[in-house]
């Protein structure tokens, strides 16, 4: 009774028009987000449904006609899942019967490769194109396309000069992209507002902006588009999070209503109310935006919410602590009152079950927690998997005398080990923090001239410390540890064996390993 009433009133909200949103506060439109994400799995089913009807006509279909509905398809499994996408190129690949589909098809593959993790691939090849020996046809996929693949390397890249580079190229593109739309469309007003939001004339772009939202529907993918751009403007250059808050929110609910699971607003909200202190709810939108990105395989933000997220874990761990001492301080006024007031037994026996709940809630809490960070540990492990399949890939490539790939292995292999280390140090940080007992508790299983010096690894754990943690987290299975640690299942067993050597008790050493973590929490 209850789902069907929350299906209800999602459903009622849904067919408000657009512009009562845009005159909602900002409370008001996180709320409307909020009951959104409760039905967000029936708008995923609707919009794989749509487009698995655009499939299913395919069949009926010959010619251009068939070739345009093909390219639809792809933009939209874009947004949905990207390996879907890349199925559907590959096939419209092998039908595509002229030079200029082909040439799109290859364009919007190369859009696609910097959410599978392989943006310099992406920048490269774009960099060896010259639009002008292009065709009329192709020209306007290029811009596109080129443009969206510096989007993303501009999200991707800190310092501010690489940044800027970004910007501009991707602006250029955006500048010659309009020279191909209708001067009387919907998208050159919106290409070319784009295009003066960075400008000084940034205030009257998001003017004409919110224009264009408020006729918009909200199930377009566009609206979520000029939402977030707006909400980019607020939070980069008034540094007006509340207003920033408010687009950002809006965007997120058109990317629900039209089942794009790339989720960058969504994350990106998350990131503004943890640094405002709403960790609860910047704790929901971050490990909703995570799942929501993982399940389409849209690695490139994935990557960019998992680093934020330990930092908010962290933060409501602390958050629990503060409130863990207040209960117990509550506690023991009670205990207090309790011995004074002899006659109020009953209320102070029914404060005590109360407590005793909250207890559990918070024990349940705990529980929760590990779990998300057991889940971004097996994100980040999956990640550098790929990237290491990547780089083999890619010394295939050289061993076949395929030299055009050079630069995008060396480039790959950069990417594996800068990304190894920034797991170990997003690991070493956040364990650390929460399980200060940690190491102390491995000494006491250890040889006293065998133990670890706690010293040594303030600021980080090495390889054989980080096994443990994995056992202490109740990791057990070897090839799962091997994943997270870049070892082989081999080494893994070696280090195993070696710190058994080094125990008081070898026979039970991780189980006493694991007996100390459940005593820890």
């Amino acid at each position: 009774m209850l789902s069907r009433l929350v299906t209800c009133i999602i459903l009622a909200v849904s067919f408000l028009p657009a512009s009562a949103l845009l005159r909602m506060s900002r409370d008001q439109v996180l709320d409307t987000l909020d009951r959104y994400l409760t039905e967000q799995s029936v708008y995923d089913a609707r919009a794989r449904q749509r487009v698995q009807a655009k499939v299913r006509r395919l069949s009926t279909l010959t010619g251009a006609a068939r070739q345009q509905l093909q390219e639809d398809i792809i933009s939209d499994y874009m947004h949905i899942n990207v390996d879907s996408a890349l199925l559907q190129l590959a096939r419209a690949e092998a039908a595509a019967t002229d030079s200029a589909a082909r040439m799109r098809l290859r364009f919007m593959r190369l859009e696609a490769y910097p959410i599978k993790g392989m943006l310099h691939t992406s920048l490269l090849e774009f960099e060896k194109i010259d639009p002008a020996t292009l065709p009329e046809s192709v020209k306007p996929v290029y811009f596109r396309c080129a443009s969206q693949v510096n989007d993303y390397a501009r999200d991707m890249y800190d310092q501010p000069q690489y940044k800027r580079n970004f910007i501009n190229v991707s602006r250029m593109m955006m500048d010659s992209l309009m020279n191909h739309v209708p001067r009387d469309s919907f998208m050159y007003r919106y290409y070319k507002a784009s295009s003066r939001i960075i400008s000084p004339e940034g205030a009257e772009a998001v003017a004409e902006m919110t224009v264009m939202l408020d006729s918009l529907s909200r199930d377009e993918r566009i609206y979520a588009r000029i939402a977030g751009e707006i909400g980019n403007y607020y939070a980069t250059n008034h540094r007006n999070t509340e207003r920033a808050e408010f687009y950002y929110a809006l965007s997120a609910i058109s990317d629900i209503l039209t089942g794009n699971n790339e989720a960058t607003s969504l994350h990106r909200l998350g990131k503004l109310l943890y640094d405002r202190g709403d960790v609860e709810r910047a704790m929901r939108y971050l490990t909703v935006s995570l799942q929501r990105s993982v399940s389409s395989g849209v690695r490139i933000r994935a990557l960019e919410i998992a680093e934020a997220l330990p930092l908010v874990i962290a933060a409501n761990r602390l958050h629990d602590a503060s409130q863990r001492s207040r209960l117990e301080m509550l506690l023991a006024i009670i205990g207090i009152v309790a011995v004074l007031l002899i006659v109020a037994v009953v209320v102070l026996w029914r404060q005590r079950m109360k407590l005793g709940r909250m207890r559990r809630m918070l024990s349940k809490r705990h529980q929760e927690k590990d779990r998300y960070i057991r889940q971004l540990l097996s994100l980040c492990a999956a990640y550098l998997q790929a990237m290491t399949d990547m780089n083999r890939l890619t010394t295939r490539k050289l061993k076949a005398k395929q030299y055009q790939d050079l630069l995008e292995q060396l480039e790959s292999g950069k990417m594996v080990r800068s990304q190894l280390q920034a797991f170990n140090t997003i690991f070493d940080d956040a364990f650390l923090k929460n399980y200060p007992d940690f190491i102390p508790g491995v000494n006491r299983l250890l040889q006293p001239d065998k133990r670890f010096v706690e010293a040594d690894y303030e600021n980080g754990m090495n390889t054989e410390l980080r096994l443990l943690a994995f056992i202490w987290l109740g990791v057990d299975d070897s090839q799962e540890i091997a994943k997270f640690l870049g070892l082989s299942v081999n080494s893994v067993y070696t280090y195993r064996n070696r710190l058994k050597s080094r125990a008081l008790s070898k026979d039970t050493f991780e189980a006493d390993l694991r007996r100390h973590s459940a005593a820890a929490l």
